[in-house]
């Protein structure tokens, strides 16, 4: 899954898809199910990078049965934000199903402490709401989260977020 995870996360595309489904398919055959509902979001994220956005809202609907069904509620937050994204892929007018997805996002990483998640949910919503002009309220959602992290602000997720605030100051 990993391995398959990051050729989708340097462009492979289709190829990276296809190995997604097989590791996935590999890790149910062998009973596994313990973070499953990571893998399908993995697999919704290679789905979205390939311009299957429909694919990818899949992926994320069976995550979320796989979660109603095993009580795996770690990735929450990050299939709200994911499936979030991927309405706007598939229907960039679709901009208060994903504001909803992505608040959803935020009330559930709040609910786990889950900083990381918070982060992500509050970079996708800050990008929606820079999009509509709404900038004040952008930089007043993800400046004080971004500031809460002490180190790793030169990679993934962080960069990420200072990038946004310097388009929200800029």
């Amino acid at each position: 899954m990993m391995r398959a995870k990051a050729g989708a996360d340097h462009g492979g595309g289709e190829a990276c898809v296809e190995a997604l489904q097989k590791a996935l398919a590999a890790y149910e055959a062998d009973g596994v199910t313990m973070g499953k509902s990571l893998f399908l979001a993995m697999l919704a994220e290679a789905q979205s990078a390939c311009g299957d956005h429909r694919g990818g809202l899949h992926s994320i609907a069976a995550a979320r049965q796989f979660v109603a069904q095993s009580g795996e509620v770690a990735f929450v937050p990050e299939l709200h934000r994911l499936e979030g994204e991927l309405l706007l892929g598939a229907d960039p007018k679709a901009q208060a199903r994903a504001e909803t997805c992505f608040n959803s996002a935020l009330e559930q990483a709040r609910c786990q402490n889950a900083k990381a998640w918070e982060l992500r949910a509050a970079t996708s919503l800050a990008r929606l709401w820079l999009q509509q002009g709404r900038r004040a309220q952008s930089r007043a959602l993800l400046a004080p989260l971004y500031a809460w992290f002490s180190e790793g602000h030169t990679g993934g997720d962080l960069l990420a977020a200072r990038t946004l605030l310097e388009q929200i100051a800029g």
